[in-house]
């Protein structure tokens, strides 16, 4: 059959009560905002005029006590969670300061600018460079005499140019052509025993050996002087591949250099953005 709802208990009749009276409240007041503005027309409803004032005026006051109330909690939270960054953010340049320093003393990068040693090391690299290909330039023309005396035989010798243009040959070679010119007229005269011819005939071998002499003492000279640029192309070349490796090395040492100042500069402006913001 039918059943009665439960009754109410005396906090529920209490509760009920409030709400009607809110509800009843509620009605009487009318809220509408005003076209092209940012403000709202509050009116109540009442009995007596009087309290249809002071309903509005105290509805308006408490609303906007809430609302000073909510921008000042909002503001106090603003400036607690600036004052956390700002020490947040002191704490993280304190320690890139000091990872910059740290670098700085690690690398020597210390008693001279960064930059002016890379500009040195760039001069030096360049300088050497340039030496590197003088000397491997001297050292093929130096090679390709030595090749041609290694695979030349006496007479072929003195075909080379250091050989044909040396001034003593050259000299020695005006005395042998005479003698001979002399033993030639010599032997349509006399036998090959003659004094004169024998005597004639030592000069000639005299000077024959002084050439052969000059051109084996030319020859290695320029076997020494090869020997000589071919070292030194390698010595060149060895300081050329240290000097790149000093280059590149202290190229990681400047971006990483940069990358820390960098980031110290982005702290010190973090910082400073957020002191302005607390005052």
């Amino acid at each position: 059959g039918f059943q009665e709802p439960p009754a109410l208990s005396e906090t529920d009749k209490t509760t009920e009560r409030e709400q009607q009276r809110i509800d009843s409240f509620l009605r009487k007041i009318t809220i509408t905002p005003i076209r092209g503005s940012r403000l709202v027309d509050v009116s109540a409803t009442a009995i007596d005029r009087s309290q249809t004032a002071l309903v509005a005026n105290t509805l308006v006051d408490a609303y906007i006590e809430r609302n000073l109330a909510g921008k000042l909690s909002a503001t106090k939270d603003a400036v607690s969670w600036l004052g956390k960054e700002l020490e947040t953010t002191q704490k993280k340049l304190v320690e890139s300061e000091k990872a910059l320093q740290a670098y700085k003393e690690q690398q020597e990068i210390i008693s001279i600018a960064l930059e002016d040693r890379q500009n040195i090391v760039m001069q030096k690299l360049s300088e050497l460079n340039t030496a590197v290909n003088d000397s491997r330039i001297k050292r093929a023309a130096l090679e390709a005499e030595y090749k041609k005396i290694q695979q030349s035989g006496i007479t072929q010798l003195e075909s080379i140019p250091k050989v044909i243009n040396n001034p003593l040959i050259q000299q020695l070679k005006v005395e042998l052509s005479n003698l001979e010119t002399q033993m030639s007229e010599l032997q349509k005269k006399f036998r090959d025993k003659h004094p004169d011819i024998v005597a004639l005939r030592s000069q000639i071998i005299s000077v024959r050996t002084r050439i052969d002499a000059e051109i084996k003492r030319i020859t290695e000279s320029v076997t020494n002087e090869y020997e000589v640029a071919r070292a030194q192309e390698q010595d060149l070349m060895k300081m050329l591949d240290q000097q790149k490796r000093e280059a590149l090395e202290l190229d990681q040492k400047a971006i990483k250099y940069k990358e820390l100042q960098r980031e110290v500069e982005s702290n010190q402006r973090q910082r400073d953005r957020r002191s302005t913001c607390m005052t």
